[in-house]
């Protein structure tokens, strides 16, 4: 789905605000394996948008003119 705008350098992540529930959209670098978006949270599992998503998983991503709905989960290092 995303492979041809796979040579931008950042994609748009929307998620839920877990306090306010108001839509909170973040700059982030990506990746794409198997046709799935990877982000990574320099901050951890203690970032606000991890947070958010672990709380309220449905999210949008755009990158590029391309924009989905998704259901977002954390995975961890060793994980498929």
């Amino acid at each position: 789905m995303f492979e041809r705008l796979a040579d931008n350098d950042f994609a748009y992540l929307t998620t839920t605000g877990r306090r306010t529930g108001k839509e909170h959209t973040i700059e982030i670098w990506f990746s794409l394996h198997d046709g799935r978006v990877y982000v990574l949270s320099g901050g951890g599992q203690r970032a606000d948008w991890v947070q958010n998503l672990k709380m309220a998983p449905r999210v949008r991503i755009r990158i590029g003119t391309r924009t989905v709905s998704a259901t977002a989960r954390v995975v961890r290092a060793g994980t498929k």
